[in-house]
């Protein structure tokens, strides 16, 4: 009974600290860039869709954290073209960029289910590393490591002359 309480803590916290990074990408967009960009949700699974299809063609994870960092600033940077040259009204560019994400992330995947039990992630990589056992502790571990470095990242970059004077727009 217990042991089940603790797996769904687990996986709820490992969970919410990675929504939580579509929240603090939610906020940077509404309140400094003052863009109500709802892009995000398409591009954080374009993200976990490249995520998916790299994983299964066995490349190292530090790699893929690359590739899915670039192909979101290619969705973000979508999103603002048909915003600023094509004077879509930012809403909608945001809906139509979220739209075609989709048939994007099924293209990429190449179906709508993608197994990957067997596959070698981050968390193994991690658990090799370390030596540590506990499969829960290893993703809380992880997801908590990547969610903090994003937001310690985040906080430089707003305080930096460049991130002031984002903010000051």
């Amino acid at each position: 009974m217990l042991h089940s309480i603790g797996s769904i803590l687990s996986v709820a916290i490992e969970e919410g600290l990675f929504y939580a990074l579509i929240g603090v990408a939610v906020w940077l967009s509404f309140r400094i860039l003052k863009f109500p960009d709802l892009s995000v949700e398409g591009v954080f699974t374009l993200g976990a869709a490249v995520t998916g299809n790299l994983v299964l063609k066995d490349v190292n994870p530090l790699v893929i954290c690359a590739a899915c960092f670039f192909i979101g600033a290619a969705a973000g940077s979508l999103t603002a073209f048909l915003n600023t040259r094509l004077g879509i009204h930012s809403i909608l560019s945001g809906i139509l960029t979220t739209t075609a994400l989709y048939s994007i992330n099924l293209a990429i995947l190449q179906g709508s289910n993608v197994s990957m039990l067997r596959s070698t992630t981050i968390f193994k990589y991690t658990a090799a590393a370390t030596g540590i056992t506990n499969t829960y502790l290893i993703h809380l571990l992880v997801s908590g490591f990547i969610t903090l470095v994003f937001c310690l990242a985040l906080i430089y970059f707003l305080n930096s002359q460049l991130g002031f004077s984002l903010q000051a727009t």
